[in-house]
């Protein structure tokens, strides 16, 4: 192994030797390994709930001085800056539609929708007409998924083409279940 001549050190003896390390150079060292440990600790564990109150309470009577709530009792967390809140889980309406090639938008559940021109390879241009904003999608293919914003803080619908023929395109619209309550 060939080292750099900058790093040996002459010897009175007329040899190079390595310089072995200080005190300081082993103590940062040491340092940045634990803090480097913890860190990592900290991310593995993330926050912990509050412990199971049986592990700590006596078995033959619970004490009400105790900061750790009864066996039975169900521990309450405030909710952490760090986590986001979790959104219910919103019930979604699914609407079939089969549309041919006209002048007017068609009323889709809470969407419109105007099939524009079918071109060849089943490619189609399609218009849809929601929350009072147009969205055209050109050359839109069997399984292309269009996204529509919703009012106020709705998920957003998609409408999915399931099948184009010569004059028409069938497929379904996916709708948040309040949204296709309002229309």
């Amino acid at each position: 192994m060939i080292l750099a001549r900058e790093n040996l050190i002459p010897t009175h003896d007329g040899t190079m030797k390595i310089p072995s390390p200080g005190r300081l150079t082993l103590s940062v060292i040491g340092v940045s390994a634990l803090s480097g440990a913890a860190v990592f600790l900290f991310l593995l564990l993330g926050e912990q709930q509050v412990p199971h109150a049986s592990l700590y309470a006596s078995a033959s009577s619970p004490s009400s001085s105790s900061p750790l709530p009864a066996a039975g009792a169900t521990a309450q967390r405030e909710p952490s800056a760090a986590r986001p809140l979790a959104r219910e889980p919103v019930a979604l309406v699914r609407t079939n539609f089969s549309i041919a090639r006209s002048r007017n938008f068609q009323r889709v559940g809470p969407v419109r929708v105007r099939l524009l021109r079918i071109g060849k390879n089943a490619v189609c241009d399609i218009a849809l007409m929601a929350n009072g904003k147009r969205i055209e999608r050109l050359g839109a293919s069997v399984g292309t998924k269009i996204d529509v914003g919703m009012p106020g803080s709705l998920p957003s619908a998609t409408l999915v083409l399931t099948r184009i023929a010569k004059t028409r395109v069938s497929g379904y619209l996916i709708v948040p279940k309040s949204a296709s309550d309002e229309s």
